[in-house]
């Protein structure tokens, strides 16, 4: 779990602007803070203006990444960084700098995130000197959980707009088309005319009614392409307002998964076992009924290493024991050998550990009989989805099998 230091004095007090934490005295925070607080646009601009050597087909992921490495550590980078989130959300430092003590903090956080501001606020709050490592720790948990519920349920909006994105394209496409046909069609007229003026001074015998003749068809015929042409935009114009009111929707449900994320987070920091006691204790032995583990010993190979304490409260919360190896990082892999007889499954991130830890995971599993299950990321929510399937007691009885 990340950690800030707890450095409030005794009593209320207000901070300020100079005791504020820097950007690289954040432990382990510059990926959230670039990640929430600065559009794409704005990474690629700090980058080259701290001298970061990028290639010119670089991705944003690439610019991401390179600007968190140099914001670790007092760099020129770092201060550019800082200089622009200050300059950025000022009117949310001086706000939070204004309050006394967390329960006016928190009660500002929260107002916040009902009016959809979220990257300001989270700015002011992590660089606050005086901030609590309860209220970090609702900060932290609700943009950690945002990104990925956000992002989850924003796939499916993409993909529909990309077709939305699509089809405007083609209608723009036919539009310029018309009107190119429409102004050479003009062009055709207005030099028919013009001929037509030039046999109205010098007449001919029977040229004169032939010729009206051919403008009043010519211009019937431009009147009705004109009146196609007029469908044919007033077609695309409903199109394109019913892809912004679609948007638009899009947007509001965003709104709604945030709010009732943050209604969810709340709720669950105030559920607790019915059996324990004031300081959080359950002095029943028997298996506690909201959990359904029981007991079972969970090995988590590989992962992140700053989610590793998340893992172990997910694991907890169901009532499953929960032990970790980081997959040869720090740990021997030869440690596998001793703690897998205790496991009664393990779990492994496909995208968070080494081939030869895995190689060397599933070896072992086959020799002890344990099932082995391999999940697509090293996420809480990969994690949540595959240990939603081992509440079942049976499912840790399934030897060898792997999830995907």
């Amino acid at each position: 779990m990340l950690l800030l230091d707890h450095l409030s004095p005794s009593g209320l007090v207000q901070a300020s602007m100079s005791e504020r934490r820097a950007l690289w005295e954040l432990p382990d925070l510059q990926c959230a803070v670039v990640g929430t607080c600065l559009t794409l646009q704005e990474c690629r601009r700090l980058a080259r203006r701290g001298g970061l050597s990028l290639p010119d087909d670089a991705t944003d992921y690439m610019y991401h990444s390179a600007l968190v490495r140099f914001c670790r550590e007092e760099s020129r980078t770092a201060k550019l960084v800082q200089k622009h989130l200050d300059r950025k959300y000022m009117r949310h430092v001086r706000q939070v700098l204004q309050t006394l003590d967390d329960n006016q903090r928190r009660a500002y956080w929260k107002k916040s995130v009902a009016n959809g501001e979220i990257p300001g606020p989270f700015w002011a709050m992590v660089t606050h000197p005086y901030l609590g490592q309860e209220l970090f720790s609702e900060v932290f948990g609700h943009v950690h959980m945002l990104s990925h519920l956000v992002g989850a349920s924003n796939r499916a909006d993409i993909r529909r707009l990309q077709q939305q994105e699509t089809k405007l394209a083609d209608l723009e496409e036919t539009l310029s088309t018309v009107k190119r046909a429409y102004r050479a069609r003009i062009r055709d007229l207005a030099k028919r005319n013009r001929e037509l003026a030039s046999e109205k001074k010098a007449p001919r015998a029977g040229g004169s009614s032939i010729a009206f003749q051919q403008v009043f068809e010519s211009l019937r015929l431009a009147h009705e392409e004109r009146a196609e042409a007029l469908r044919l935009v007033e077609s695309m114009e409903k199109r394109l307002a019913h892809t912004e009111a679609m948007l638009a929707e899009k947007g509001m449900e965003c709104d709604v998964l945030e709010r009732e994320l943050a209604r969810m987070l709340e709720q669950q920091a105030r559920q607790r076992c019915p059996r324990e006691d004031e300081h959080g204790d359950c002095e029943s032995p028997a298996p506690c009924p909201n959990r359904s583990l029981n007991g079972r010993c969970i090995l988590y190979v590989g992962g992140r290493s700053g989610l590793a304490p998340h893992y172990r409260e997910l694991v907890e919360s169901l009532g499953g024991q929960f032990v970790h190896h980081d997959g040869g990082r720090e740990h021997a892999i030869s440690r596998l050998h001793q703690i897998l007889p205790k496991a009664d499954a393990v779990l492994c991130p496909m995208d968070c550990v080494s081939h030869e830890a895995f190689h060397c995971v599933k070896q072992a599993c086959r020799q002890c009989m344990k099932p082995c299950l391999a999940m697509r990321s090293a996420s809480l929510s990969s994690l949540s989805k595959t240990l939603e399937g081992l509440l079942d007691s049976s499912a840790l009885e399934l030897q060898g099998e792997h999830l995907s």
